[in-house]
């Protein structure tokens, strides 16, 4: 990921120009959509996660229900560890992810079986990254 300046010029790429604003807490974030659901998503380097969902957003939008119960077997668990400590997840099958011009046709979607999390609509993580347009 190479971030400049609007003014700066740039060089002939392939890559993907995305949109990057700042929310209300000062973290980079860029406007998508997850299934077909319009959110906020922080861009987290950090994150070995391709997409992490927020509880409320998750709720709200019925994703638990549209992207189903799972991929995993029965009585197996997903847990990711943060500065708040672990959250037990839900690994939901892949689904579209789409922002700006790139969708990523089989990202893996996170849901967090807390009520707690940040203020967005989700994580962008690492995987994502390092697709190709």
């Amino acid at each position: 990921m190479i971030l400049r300046l609007p003014t700066a010029d740039l060089p002939e790429s392939n890559g993907v120009v995305l949109p990057i604003s700042r929310n209300k807490n000062g973290w980079s974030c860029v406007q998508g959509k997850i299934g077909g659901v319009e959110g906020t998503f922080v861009l987290d380097t950090a994150c070995r996660a391709a997409i992490a969902l927020n509880a409320p957003f998750a709720e709200k939008h019925q994703l638990r229900e549209k992207f189903g119960s799972g991929v995993l077997p029965a009585g197996l668990g997903v847990a990711a560890a943060g500065v708040g400590g672990n959250v037990p997840l839900q690994l939901c099958p892949p689904t579209l992810l789409e922002i700006g011009s790139m969708s990523a046709k089989y990202p893996v979607v996170l849901l967090p079986k807390t009520q707690e999390g940040i203020p967005a609509d989700g994580i962008i993580g690492t995987p994502v990254f390092s697709m190709r347009p």
